[in-house]
């Protein structure tokens, strides 16, 4: 059977309603959900929704705001009707059917039951809603989302608080503190009557941002703490019959925040369980309620002005109309509204949301921002922050720069100081501002100097080389002040001035016009004849201008030769020549034409034909006659053909003057006052012709020298006079030759000691004429007419040609020219071969190398000269090989077939010789030679070595009774080795004991002998004679007498001694008695040694080291008596048996209990001298293994096997 379900809204009180609609409820401006902002049309819809908000008074606001309304999350779906889940947009309940129905999305917010029922309130609320004027959207719960298909519920009807899904409100900005506004929260599902269930929507924020309840019914919770809104009414089970509306929820709450994008509610669903299901499966019921937003909006205001002082508050200044204003959101740039500044300056924005802003103001054509409510004035925008109140005085002022003109002085006095009054006169300020002289600021042009600020404005500066410009901060006034001498107008300059406002005008220029000035000019000449000046034009020369001795300009001609002094002004002035390169001045246009300056008046008019002439004195040359014959006239042709006037002026003979250093006689002066002729007392007469201007040398008779020289000048056509000139006279001289003869030691350039007593002859043209030199070596030949000549030089015996002066140095002779000039150091240098002598070395070993230490140390070079080893060089004889040389060509090296190979260390000069392999013999001398340092050679030296003859070692193996030196019976058929290096040759024994090696080289030698079977080592020649090995050092010479001696151990035979009394002493007489030596040797009795069972005690040796007595424990003492051979037994107390036996051994002298090596070093290794080895009962195995240790370590050419036999 369908369910019939309809919803019963709560009713508001109606002092609530009235409360609602006092005026206060809108005492603030808002933005509201108003008609035409929503969406048309019906759901139901899952779609996104969205709003656009409008001002209260129902206008769009500007700009936009939009609110989205989306779903999602859906918990639950309704089964029945496919594509809908549990909450909805336009539906609502229907009674015959699974879908809901629908409903306009877009409502009325007291569109709530049928009639409509506008006692829902959202009392409380800033701003608050007009429930009959303000709309919604229209949010359907759907408790048919809870059944099952069969009927049955998906959860029980008195579920709390059951999740459903997530309503989000999106806004296209950021918003701050959205206030919410719910109507109709809670319904009663009516099945029949008595039958009913009652329930409710509710919701939670999702997020960080917290609530705030602003007011509602008294169903209405918004529970700032939990962020839940939902019906707190009671509600009534069936029984209680209750079909009021008076317990729906409406109310607002607020969400706390700025920058807020979006809000997350999270949708969920109560009942009160009065019913067994949710709903039929023939009927939709469920919660329809509305669901709308408001924000609180503000005022932002402010004005413009023509403000004239720059201060923030824009006092002084007029309101300015017509201005744009903008407001730009937070970050500067994003245009959110634009509007106009009234008749008053005044704008405003309206129903503006709480936020961050920034107001900016337009500036018109030919305005600039000079002052702000921020105190940033010049960017003409202010942040704001509008809170919880209207934000006024965001003020802003404008202004215009001030015009500055420019200011002109004429007709002033040329070097006058000059004022411009107040330059701020014809300035002005647009918006009516006052200028002031105190904000006037010069600009100082690149290059000026001596700047003055004030308070960061310029008010004074020079100009170099014009003068200085001073401003009056208190009349406005400019005053130019020229320097010294500068009479031209100045450089204009330029000024700004700045208005109470901060603005700074244009630049405007001062200019300061001089009346005009008089000059001076004139040209300079290059002047050859003096007088008037006049000539060729002279650039480049330097004039300068003074008044009053100080100088107030310089000038330097042109290419014409002129030179100008312009803007001058009347008075007395001096033009001043600077003359240099060697000038003089020769003329002017005053009465002083030589001083170089003039004298110059300067009235109205200008100046001109201020000339002056320069001009260069001539320039003589030194005159030589040279090559005159001795005593004869000589005659120096006109001595003006190599003088100049280097202004291409004419020089004439008539203008020269002559003079000498020396007293003078017969001097000759001409009308111009000059010396044309005198003489010198001793020399002769001198006489110059003035009209060709040769000049005359006569000799006094009998003068035959060079005259001393005369010195002469000229005068140009100007007046200057040249420098003084040298007239000289030379006669041609006789001649010498001369030079030196050395003992010259290295060649080059002839030196060292004077050779004395050596013949130099002189050859020209078939005659020659000879000399000696002197004990300095010098030789001098004098009165040689000029001419060719040979120098020869007979070199004494023994010497040769070493050097010379000339290119060849080694001929001994030397062609020269002698002229009229004494010819010396024609030197040559004489120098004795060096003396080489034969070097020998002897006694070398056969086969090895040999070195001949430095083969110099006994030649000589006779002149004293050093000899150098690298200038050694071998002969290499016929058929050497393998030569080599040095980098002078000096042989250093060769190899002779079959003999071995010769090398110079030219280093030391030693020479070695390496023997070919096998070589044994003395290799072939071989020669040398040696060059001094002159480059003579020696003569041919020979190097010969001697090599010592291989020799033979011999000795005799003798069967040796009593040790000591080897003797006794000989003994045939014995092996004897020689050790050498690792290497061995061993032989037997002749018939008589002989052994002999034969060609042995020189060094050191093992012999060794093989004992035979039975025999021992006894003796030998060396101090080791038990060891049958002798070392030696073979020579030169034989090697005789290396003997040995053998012998066999002597036969001991046991002794015994019975029917003895128990427990008295018992004494074995002469136990030697029964033995034998097999070599007929005797026995002696201090040789006996007994041998001490294992245990025991008191045990006795004699000198020896032989035992002579010990104790056996429980038995009794044994003891030798080394003189009879007699050996008694001594029982202990108590003991009767017979005693253990004891053992004895004879080993004769040669029984030792020690070894000794001794040993010696050669060229780093040890050579066995010595080795003693003795033993008793074998060899002691811890000393035999550092003997080994040893040998093996230290001991070179050490064979193992010849200790064998000791084992």
């Amino acid at each position: 059977m369908k369910k019939q379900m309809r919803k019963l809204k709560l009713s508001v009180l109606c002092i609530l309603m009235t409360t609602l609609l006092l005026p206060n409820s809108y005492s603030q401006s808002s933005l509201k959900f108003e008609s035409g902002g929503g969406p048309t049309g019906s759901g139901p819809t899952e779609a996104a929704q969205t709003v656009t908000m409008y001002k209260g008074d129902g206008a769009v606001h500007s700009p936009s705001t939009t609110v989205t309304y989306s779903l999602s999350n859906q918990q639950y779906a309704i089964d029945g009707a496919s594509g809908y889940h549990g909450i909805m947009f336009g539906g609502a309940d229907n009674t015959g059917g699974n879908t809901p129905s629908a409903t306009p999305l877009y409502q009325l917010m007291n569109s709530i039951s049928s009639p409509t029922n506008d006692m829902y309130s959202t009392d409380g609320a800033t701003p608050a809603l007009n429930i009959t004027n303000d709309y919604g959207i229209q949010l359907f719960v759907c408790a048919d989302a809870l059944i099952n298909p069969d009927g049955t519920d998906k959860v029980g009807t008195n579920v709390k608080n059951l999740l459903f899904g997530r309503l989000t409100l999106t806004f296209n900005r950021p918003v701050t503190n959205p206030v919410i506004h719910i109507t109709g929260m809670g319904a009663t599902v009516l099945f029949s009557l008595g039958n009913q269930l009652g329930m409710s929507t509710g919701f939670k924020i999702v997020g960080t941002n917290t609530i705030t309840e602003l007011g509602g019914n008294i169903a209405f919770k918004a529970d700032n703490a939990t962020g839940k809104i939902f019906n707190q009414a009671v509600i009534y089970g069936a029984s209680s019959a209750v079909t009021s509306a008076s317990k729906a929820a409406s109310g607002s709450f607020r969400v706390n925040g700025t920058n807020i994008t979006s809000v997350a509610l999270d949708v969920y669903i109560s009942g009160d369980g009065t019913a067994q299901t949710w709903a039929t499966t023939s009927t939709v019921g469920g919660d329809g309620l509305f669901v709308s937003v408001s924000l609180t909006t503000y005022n932002l205001s402010g004005k413009v002005t023509n403000d004239n002082n720059g201060m923030t508050e824009g006092v002084n200044g007029t309101n300015y109309s017509g201005a744009t204003v903008t407001l730009y959101a937070s970050n500067g740039t994003t245009a959110l509204a634009t509007t106009t500044t009234d008749a008053s300056g005044n704008y405003s924005f309206a129903d503006q949301q709480a936020g961050d802003y920034v107001v900016g103001v337009t500036l018109p054509s030919g305005y600039n921002h000079v002052s702000a409510t921020d105190g940033t004035p010049t960017d003409g925008k202010t942040a704001v922050t509008i809170g919880s109140s209207n934000v006024n005085g965001i003020d802003f002022g404008i202004n215009q720069k001030p015009t500055a003109t420019n200011d002109n002085l004429n007709n002033q006095t040329p070097g006058s100081t000059v004022t411009v009054s107040n330059i701020l006169s014809n300035d002005t300020d647009p918006n009516g501002g006052t200028l002031s002289a105190a904000n006037i600021s010069l600009i100082a042009p690149n290059g000026a100097t001596g700047t003055v600020t004030n308070n960061g404005l310029t008010t004074s500066f020079t100009v170099p080389n014009e003068g200085t410009w001073t401003l009056n901060t208190s009349t406005g006034a400019i005053t130019f002040t020229p320097q010294s001498g500068f009479t031209a107008d100045p450089t204009p300059i330029k000024y700004t001035v700045t208005d109470n406002a901060g603005l700074t005008s244009n630049e405007a220029t001062i200019t300061i016009d001089y009346n005009s000035t008089v000059s001076i000019s004139g040209t300079v000449y290059d002047d050859n004849n003096a007088g008037t000046p006049d000539g060729t034009v002279f650039p480049n020369v330097g004039v300068t201008l003074k008044k009053d001795g100080v100088s107030v300009g310089s000038s330097t001609t042109d290419a014409s030769g002129n030179y100008s002094f312009n803007n001058l002004v009347p008075g007395n002035y001096t033009v001043v020549l600077s003359v240099g390169g060697g000038y003089n001045n020769v003329g002017s246009t005053d009465a002083t034409p030589l001083d170089g300056s003039t004298n110059v008046t300067v009235s109205g008019s200008n100046v001109t034909g201020i000339n002056f002439g320069l001009n260069l004195a001539p320039t003589t040359v030194n005159d030589a006659l040279g090559g005159q014959t001795p005593g004869t006239v000589a005659t120096v042709p006109n001595i003006l053909a190599n003088d100049t006037d280097p202004n291409s002026g004419t020089l004439s003979a008539g203008k020269i003057g002559i003079t000498t250093q020396l007293t003078a006689t017969n001097q000759i002066i001409d009308a111009a006052g000059r010396l044309t002729s005198f003489t010198v007392p001793g020399e002769g007469t001198w006489a110059l012709n003035s009209s060709n201007g040769n000049v005359t040398f006569t000799p006094q008779a009998g003068f035959t020298g060079d005259p001393t020289e005369i010195y002469y000048r000229v005068t140009d056509e100007a007046g200057l006079i040249s420098n003084w000139g040298k007239v000289t006279v030379d006669y041609n001289p006789l001649a010498t030759l001369s030079g030196t003869i050395y003992d010259d030691n290295n060649a080059g350039t002839p030196d060292g000691t004077a050779l004395s007593g050596v013949t130099v002859t002189l050859f020209n043209n078939g005659s020659s004429v000879s000399t000696t030199t002197d004990a300095n070596g010098n030789y001098n030949f004098s009165n040689i007419t000029p001419n060719w000549y040979y120098v020869s030089v007979s070199a004494p015996s023994g010497y040769n040609h070493v050097s010379s002066t000339d290119a060849s140095p080694t001929d001994g002779y030397h062609l020269v020219y002698v002229g009229s000039s004494n010819i010396t150091g024609i030197n040559f240098g004489l120098n004795n071969n060096p003396t080489a002598t034969n070097d020998d070395l002897n006694n070398q070993t056969p086969g090895s190398t040999a070195t001949v230490s430095n083969i110099l140390s006994n030649d000589s070079d006779p002149n004293s000269g050093t000899l150098a080893k690298d200038s050694i060089s071998l002969v290499a004889p016929s058929g050497a090989t393998a030569i080599t040389t040095d980098a002078q060509g000096d042989v250093t090296g060769f190899t002779v077939p079959n003999e071995g190979a010769w090398a110079l260390n030219s280093s030391t000069g030693a020479v070695t010789f390496t023997p070919q392999s096998g070589f044994t013999a003395d290799p072939t001398p071989i020669k040398y030679t040696v060059t001094d340092n002159a480059g003579l050679t020696s003569n041919q030296a020979t190097i010969s070595i001697d090599y010592n003859p291989l020799a033979t070692l011999s000795g005799t193996i003798y069967d040796d009774n009593n040790a000591g030196t080897p003797d006794g019976t000989t003994l045939s058929g014995v092996t004897v080795t020689l050790y050498n290096n690792g290497t061995s040759v061993s032989t037997t024994t002749d018939a008589s004991g002989n052994y002999s090696f034969s060609n042995i080289i020189p060094n050191y030698y093992y012999v060794s002998v093989s004992t035979p079977s039975g025999y021992n080592r006894v003796s030998s020649t060396d101090a080791s004679p038990t060891d049958v090995n002798h070392l030696m050092y073979v020579g030169s010479s034989n090697i005789t007498g290396v003997n040995f001696g053998l012998n066999k151990a002597p036969v001991a035979a046991n002794d015994s001694l019975n029917n003895q009394t128990p427990g008295n002493a018992a004494t074995v007489s002469n136990i030697l008695s029964n033995d034998s030596d097999p070599n007929s040797g005797t026995l002696a009795k201090d040789s006996i040694s007994l041998v001490a069972p294992s245990g025991a005690t008191g045990i006795t040796t004699d000198a020896q080291g032989d035992v002579t007595g010990f104790t056996v424990p429980n038995e009794g003492t044994w003891a030798l008596n080394s003189s009879t051979g007699a050996v008694t037994f001594t029982p202990q107390a108590g003991f009767t048996a017979d005693p253990t036996p004891i053992k004895w051994h004879l080993i004769g002298r040669l029984d030792k209990l020690y070894y000794q090596v001794k040993s010696s070093q050669i060229e780093g290794f040890y050579f066995v001298k010595e080795i003693y080895i003795f033993t008793k009962k074998g060899i002691n195995t811890v000393k035999w293994k550092q003997l080994q240790t040893f040998l093996k370590k230290y001991v070179r050419d050490y064979q193992i096997h010849y200790l064998h036999h000791l084992l």
